[in-house]
């Protein structure tokens, strides 16, 4: 008994999810009517159509999302970039109707969404969010979100593998039959920020709606595993519709067409090659981070590159010494592996001409200031005498700077 009450304690946040919208953003309409509404009838393709759609939160002032006309055709894989704060997420809770629009309507196949029944229209998406609750119940159930004499293990186990959690399904002592929390059992496994956000993607694989969002879901992977990870997850999905939001630029490209968002409106939208040519601020911005994700195959001449154009973009971009050094440490760091096998004479180079124009050097003693302002030191390179043959980090003191 006592065990049930704790299941069904923390499966109930889950459950409760219109007192927790209605929280936010108030009763609605839709959810206050007592009429049946219709279901979502089964189509072949869904299309959606954002028409002059407005957001505002209540009692504030400003809109969270302003005047946004937007069609997705069915199939489309759709990026959605842009800044925090840039009205991307308010963008997929108007989708999902977790919200209902301010001003404006949302159409699904030409009829406007708040005719369906809430439940009805909860049914036809698959999303994946940044925040992942994992459930004490078995990792099996996690993945199916059903009772687990009504999860189909070969599919759980399948999925768990397609998101990138085959090595971490071996190593559970009861594979899918795996206790997760401490919540009812003492030895009840956790998962890591990444594990959990593969895990969200295995959901969604295994509940096989048509319409798939992704909103920033592996924001605790690195870039280049996140990018790998959209790749792969976008070849499972076959042709469904989906909605990628991500803050990354590197894991647009594949998607048929970006929508660039700024300050709650849309600004830009294109495929990532017109945009890119167009030269406004979706290709600004991925300009910008293309300097610092650098793939782990890339040769020493290619990275170093990479470096030498990350550097002229930080002195443009930085005000003063301190400013400078900060965003050259964040470079250099990306670049440790292939640097540290880089004489000091090869590491400090590209930066002497910047740095001296931030008047900053000496001229007897510019390569030991710069490395001892960086914190960062090649093998055989020599700090006061002594040869740092490990490439560790040297110099004390000077972390206290950055």
């Amino acid at each position: 008994m006592m065990q049930k009450s704790r299941e069904i304690d923390d499966f109930r946040t889950f459950m409760d999810v219109e007192s927790i919208v209605k929280e936010i953003v108030g009763s609605s309409p839709t959810m206050t009517k007592t009429t049946p509404l219709a279901k979502v009838p089964s189509y072949d393709s869904y299309e959606f159509e954002f028409k002059n759609v407005s957001f505002k939160y209540p009692r504030a002032d400003k809109y969270a999302l302003k005047d946004l006309n937007l069609k997705i055709k069915a199939g489309e894989r759709l990026a959605v970039v842009g800044l925090n704060g840039a009205g991307k997420s308010t963008f997929i809770k108007l989708m999902l109707r977790l919200y209902e629009p301010t001003e404006g309507q949302i159409l699904l196949n030409g009829v406007d969404i708040s005719t369906y029944d809430i439940d009805s229209y909860y049914g036809i998406f698959s999303p994946v969010f940044q925040d992942v609750n994992l459930f004490a119940f078995t990792f099996a159930e996690n993945i199916s979100m059903r009772a687990l004499e009504n999860t189909d293990f070969s599919l759980a186990q399948k999925f768990t593998k397609d998101a990138g959690l085959g090595e971490k399904l071996e190593s559970l002592p009861n594979g899918l039959n795996t206790q997760l929390l401490k919540i009812i059992y003492d030895d009840g496994i956790d998962m890591s920020g990444g594990e959990k956000q593969k895990l969200a993607l295995a959901r969604a694989l295994y509940k096989n709606s048509p319409v798939v969002i992704l909103d920033e879901p592996t924001s605790a992977l690195d870039a280049i595993a996140e990018s790998k990870l959209y790749e792969e997850f976008d070849k499972l999905i076959g042709g469904k519709t989906a909605v990628y939001i991500s803050h990354r630029l590197s894991s647009t490209q594949f998607c048929n067409n970006v929508a660039m968002f700024m300050e709650g409106k849309m600004i830009e939208y294109g495929t990532h090659d017109s945009l890119m040519a167009a030269n406004g601020e979706y290709a600004k911005m991925f300009n910008i981070q293309s300097q610092y994700y650098i793939e782990e195959d890339s040769d020493s001449e290619q990275i170093f590159e990479i470096l030498r154009q990350g550097l002229q973009t930080i002195h443009r971009r930085s005000h003063g010494l301190l400013e400078f050094m900060k965003n050259y440490r964040k470079v250099a760091l990306v670049a440790q592996p292939v640097l540290a096998e880089m004489s000091a004479a090869q590491l400090i180079e590209p930066l002497l001409p910047l740095a001296a124009q931030h008047l900053i050097l000496g001229a007897g003693d510019s390569h030991g200031l710069v490395q001892r302002r960086l914190h960062l030191t090649p093998p055989g390179a020599v700090q006061g005498g002594v040869a740092a043959d490990d490439g560790k980090p040297c110099g004390e003191g000077v972390e206290n700077n950055f």
